[in-house]
Parts: C-alpha cells; structure tokens; sequence
C-alpha cells in the first residue's frame, strides 16, 4: 500500500496498525494493567476475570476476532476470511514480492497454519506444500508477518549448544 507513497511525505503521516480485537476487548473486560508474571498482577487480574462459556471459546476461535465478525453475529466468517485471504494475496503480496502462482503461495499459507505453535521445520514446511527444493523460499515466510501479522519468529535468547 505505501509503495506509491514519495519521499516528501516522509514524517507528515502517521501509520496505524489495526488487528484484530483482544479477548479483553470483545468481552468487556477493563483491566490493561499490561502483563508481568507477578503474584501481584495475578492477584489484581483474578478481580477482573469474565465468565466464558465453552461455546463462546468455539465461537470466538471459529469467527476470528476482526471487528465487523465480533460486532455482526449473523456475518458468514468464512465468506469474510476468504475475501481477506484474497485480498491479502491480491494486492498485499503480489505488490511487495514477486509471487507468480498464488495457488502455491495459497499452500504454503495453509501448510504454515496447520504447523501454528510448533517449533519450524522448514523441510517439513516446503514438503507440505509442495516446494521443489528441500527448503522453502524465505521470502514467502518473511511475508507472513509485515503484512498481516499471522506469523511471529521468537528467537531464542540463550544458546543450549553447551549443554
């Protein structure tokens, strides 16, 4: 979106990132005290605790949490997101790479979500989705998160080699 943007704008226009809602947002809940693993901040965060039912869980991990889903029930999710992901291809990754086939780009998105919260194999990965080499392009995986947040690397902070 910014790639037509010139120079001369540079520091007249802000940037706002928007996601989607958190779960203290879409239930109500008021307290932002921002995170610490304290015996203190779970004491004060206990206070403030909503009551969630078992199928408000599904429902919430079913329809996602963008704001027009959470404010419209009666909204077909899936129509939604299968808009969003074409988009997202459309416009957002054809602009900022050079991806030809969004058939296989459309794999590789789907092959990188069934992995959610796994440690990353990229062999794995590019097997998945059908890649000819051993290895997936890291340009496809460095799309994920700039452009819409979906995938986040954490990095180790110590080494385990020595043990």
């Amino acid at each position: 979106m910014m790639k037509g943007v010139s120079e001369s704008l540079s520091g007249r226009i802000g940037l706002v990132t928007l996601l989607g809602f958190s779960l203290r947002e879409s239930n109500g809940v008021e307290f932002d005290t921002p995170f610490l693993p304290t015996e203190n901040y779970f004491a004060k965060r206990r206070q403030h605790l909503a009551s969630i039912s078992y199928d408000d869980v599904w429902n919430t991990i079913h329809r996602g949490s963008m704001p027009e889903l959470h404010d419209n029930p009666d909204f077909n999710w899936q129509m939604f997101y299968g808009a969003y992901v074409r988009t997202y291809i459309d416009r957002d990754v054809r602009e900022l790479s050079e991806i030809g086939d969004t058939v296989k780009f459309t794999k590789f998105m789907i092959a990188t979500a069934a992995s959610t919260g796994q440690l990353l194999n990229l062999a794995s990965l590019a097997r998945d989705w059908g890649s000819a080499s051993r290895q997936p392009n890291g340009g496809c995986l460095s799309l994920l998160h700039p452009i819409s947040y979906t995938c986040f690397s954490h990095i180790p902070t110590t080494s385990l080699s020595g043990q």
